[in-house]
């Protein structure tokens, strides 16, 4: 009974062996992966800094009142864009033009006499030689000549005192640019005597300034290309929520370093034509310091990672997948820069990611499919 058993087990499991080997024998090969690939060819391409970077204006300037008086014409509209000499406010003019009328008025009788005081003076020179009156008389007709010509200087520092004051009932604009608000309204008085009083800001937005801070060691790398270039260097704004590039030039760089943040400002000067930079907003700054002649690139969907390790796959002279550990520096078109890992002449892989295995055979087919028609009822 026990022989037969143990008969009936080992058939058993020669057979189950025999079941095995049948199954291995029918599982057919992995038949080759189709994917797309690309050959790796050295590009010429910018090399660029990001910074973030901040709007601010050319020119900033503060409209007040350098005389005390009236306010009795505002000749703009709030937010418009105003010319350099445009007229924005006036001061009643009358006090201004009383006081400049009896300044010249103090001159012309301070003229006439200086006029009488210098014949006074000629006659007695002439006396004095024929010792006909003596040097007191003419020590004190010499003196009143004198105080004569001094009044006549004081009176007209007077006349231009007056014509400036007259001057500045009428405020113009000192720059191109778009005005703010008024702070103050017609009818009121203002005082321009100790502390002027601000009645607007002009601010000049065309060109713009874009301010960035970068750190000691990128701006030493910057100021090495732009000693190359003539202190310039071409740059491109972009603003948060907007796909435009607004193009200018770094010109400017300050000359300290900010000890609290180790930083230097560097100034970046764009046309702003249509006004819609405004200072004060935040964008990010693309330097352009050189060129890569040699760059390689491969698509962003190519670069893969596994713990934190970039790889790509490419394919080798068997047509098989094999990773190569690679090292990306930045972006360029949506494509990223290999600085180590790929070389000339490399195929990389660059789809159906989802299938593709180390070690796995592949067939490349670069082929576009037509584009399918639609029909129209």
């Amino acid at each position: 009974m026990n022989r037969n058993k143990q008969l009936v087990t080992t058939c058993t499991v020669l057979m189950m062996s025999l079941a095995l080997i049948s199954c291995k024998k029918s599982t057919p090969p992995q038949p080759p992966l189709k994917v797309t690939s690309m050959t790796i060819k050295e590009q010429s391409i910018p090399v660029t800094k990001d910074f973030i970077t901040t709007a601010s204006a050319q020119a900033l300037v503060n409209i007040s009142a350098r005389v005390s008086g009236f306010l009795v014409q505002q000749a703009f509209t709030e937010g418009d864009y105003v010319k350099m000499n445009q007229l924005l406010y006036v001061i009643d003019k009358r006090p201004f033009q009383a006081a400049l009328d009896q300044a010249n008025a103090t001159l012309q009788q301070k003229l006439a006499i200086a006029i009488f005081q210098e014949k006074e003076y000629l006659r007695m020179k002439h006396l004095i030689a024929k010792a006909v009156i003596s040097q007191e008389q003419y020590d004190s007709t010499v003196a009143q000549a004198r105080s004569a010509q001094a009044d006549v200087l004081a009176a007209k520092a007077a006349v231009e005192t007056a014509q400036l004051n007259l001057s500045y009932c009428t405020m113009v604009s000192p720059v191109n640019g778009k005005v703010s608000q008024t702070l103050v309204d017609v009818g009121n008085y203002v005082n321009g005597a100790a502390t002027p009083v601000k009645l607007t800001t002009v601010i000049s937005l065309d060109p713009i300034y874009f301010l960035i801070n970068p750190s000691d060691q990128d701006y030493n790398l910057i100021q090495q290309y732009m000693t190359k270039r003539n202190g310039t260097l071409n740059v491109e704004v972009t603003i948060p929520g907007s796909t435009k590039v607004y193009p200018g030039v770094l010109n400017f760089t300050n000359n300290a370093v900010d000890q609290t943040t180790s930083t230097v400002t560097l100034r970046a000067t764009l046309p702003n034509p249509t006004h819609e930079l405004l200072p004060g907003l935040h964008g990010t700054a693309r330097v352009y310091l050189t060129t890569n002649p040699r760059a390689i690139l491969i698509p962003q969907t190519a670069v893969q990672e596994i713990q934190g390790k970039e790889f790509a796959y490419v394919i080798d002279a068997d047509n098989k997948a094999q990773p190569a550990p690679i090292q990306t520096n930045g972006l360029y078109k949506n494509q990223s820069i290999i600085s180590s890992g790929l070389n000339v002449g490399d195929r990389v892989i660059t789809n159906n990611f989802q299938a593709v295995r180390p070690g796995r055979a592949v067939i490349v087919d670069n082929t576009t499919p037509p584009a399918t028609k639609t029909s129209t009822p």
